[in-house]
């Protein structure tokens, strides 16, 4: 394709050789021609493409972080908030151990809470994202900002990081001794 100026042009050559070889082979053509010209720039498409996409590729990995941070907050976000509920109800805890209810009991009453505290979130979160879809339609590229796998997806990612912080509150409620959280009271 000519180019200004006349003598610079750019050379496109499809080989299955390397990109070094293929310019060795072009130079040697064009001074063989005698026409003073030189091969300045050798580059491949995959480089072209990939310089192309580099601060998508960016933009996506910092997304990729912030997310990752924003689960890492809610998930101490609820392990806060499930270690206060269980060290509140220590006394309760205490009794229903006393009264001789099995560790799978407290476990299934500390998740009973988590479940409604994380059904709570996922629809207050999921109402916004559906008031802001217009916005986010502008930012997306191959999804639609309903898609359900999507949705879905990032759903479980959420309900299972609740289910895990809430592990460590939910095994301290179990082990509460009953003797110790009378005698705190």
């Amino acid at each position: 394709m000519p180019m200004k100026p006349p003598r610079a042009f750019t050379l496109y050559v499809r080989s299955t050789l390397d990109a070094g070889s293929v310019a060795k082979i072009v130079d040697r053509e064009a001074r063989a021609l005698g026409s003073g010209v030189r091969v300045r720039d050798v580059t491949t498409v995959e480089a072209l493409v990939e310089s192309s996409v580099r601060n998508e590729r960016l933009m996506a990995g910092i997304g990729g972080v912030f997310a990752l941070l924003g689960l890492v907050l809610a998930a101490l976000g609820v392990l806060g908030i499930l270690n206060y509920s269980v060290t509140r109800r220590t006394k309760e805890f205490g009794i229903r151990t006393a009264l001789g209810a099995q560790r799978l009991t407290i476990y299934k009453l500390v998740l009973i809470e988590l479940i409604g505290t994380v059904i709570g979130g996922v629809a207050l979160g999921l109402a916004g994202s559906l008031t802001f879809i217009g916005f986010a339609q502008s930012l997306m590229f191959g999804i639609s900002p309903v898609d359900p796998l999507v949705i879905g997806t990032a759903m479980s990612v959420l309900i299972g990081t609740a289910m895990i912080a809430a592990g460590l509150p939910a095994h301290r409620a179990a082990s509460v001794d009953p003797v110790e959280a009378l005698r705190a009271e």
